[in-house]
């Protein structure tokens, strides 16, 4: 709730400047866990920017990319990643 003192266009102007980064940063951590080329990487921001359903759910204002943000730190914490 911490938008909720915000107006209704303010709030969702942040919400979307902060899921964007998420999206991206998100990617680029899966490219590197699924063993990605590391001079490749930019591939994984183009493929989560450039993916409509992503884009979407950012747009909405939906929690998709905060639910994507807990698997990724969860995989990042997990003794064994892949198995996550």
């Amino acid at each position: 709730m911490p938008l909720a003192a915000f107006s209704y266009g303010t709030a969702y102007f942040v919400f979307l400047i902060l899921n964007m980064p998420v999206l991206l940063l998100c990617s680029a951590r899966l490219w590197r866990l699924f063993a990605g080329p590391a001079n490749e990487g930019w591939v994984a921001w183009l493929l989560a920017g450039g993916l409509l359903p992503a884009l979407a759910a950012v747009g909405f204002g939906q929690m998709g990319v905060l639910l994507l943000l807990g698997i990724v730190l969860f995989s990042i914490c997990s003794p064994c990643p892949l198995l996550v």
